[in-house]
């Protein structure tokens, strides 16, 4: 896909195969991380910052706009409580799926915020960059606004096939056509980027420590 792009004009079809070179590079960087350390949930940062890169390279040379990219200026909070919910509930769905176990020891203040910050900023934001910013942006061009949603959601699902379940697959695919429609009618990065990682709290946090009442119920 790559090399294709570099000899085929500048089109949305050539921009498609430049951003759908970022899932191989994804899955290619996640995979040879060395540890650095024994906190797994600092590699997440290792995974991701270097990511920005690629990202930053495309955006720049297909001249995308802050807006296109889903930089808008509109203000979030009003969008908060919406990412929280549909976090939690995408994120009690996984957990009922993979029964993964818990990032952080305990619920402290102080790894709360690390994992708010490492998913939010790092995992939430990165791969909604590559995703909705990307690309959905140009499967949308390409093939229109129903078919590039759920491609987009589609390949979000495969993305995640390494827990080797079926269900994981379809309900991550699932969680991608949420989320990318959240993204067609808000045209907002940052509460795409807020529920991603308001979903990945949940599953890799909260849930496993409190259970999935949240400890609420």
């Amino acid at each position: 896909m790559a090399v294709s792009s570099m000899w085929m004009r500048e089109s949305n079809v050539s921009f498609s195969f430049e951003a759908l070179a970022m899932l191989p590079i994804l899955r290619l960087v996640n995979i040879s991380m060395p540890v650095f350390t024994p906190m797994t949930l600092y590699l997440y940062i290792y995974i991701y910052a270097p990511l920005l890169i690629p990202v930053f390279i495309i955006a720049r040379r297909q001249r995308l706009t802050l807006k296109e990219l889903g930089f808008t200026p509109e203000k979030l909070y009003p969008y908060i409580p919406l990412a929280l919910v549909v976090g939690y509930l995408i994120g009690l769905g996984e957990y009922n799926t993979i029964r993964v176990g818990s990032l952080i020891p305990d619920t402290s203040p102080l790894n709360l915020l690390k994992i708010s910050f490492i998913m939010f900023f790092f995992v939430g934001l990165v791969e909604e960059l590559i995703f909705r910013s990307l690309l959905q942006t140009r499967l949308r061009a390409s093939f229109g606004m129903t078919k590039g949603l759920v491609v987009t959601g589609a390949l979000f699902g495969m993305m995640h096939s390494g827990y080797g379940s079926v269900y994981e697959l379809l309900l991550t695919g699932f969680a991608g056509i949420v989320m990318g429609y959240m993204f067609q009618k808000t045209g907002s990065l940052p509460l795409i980027a807020l529920t991603h990682g308001a979903v990945n709290v949940f599953l890799f946090g909260l849930i496993p420590l409190l259970g999935p009442g949240l400890g609420l119920f």
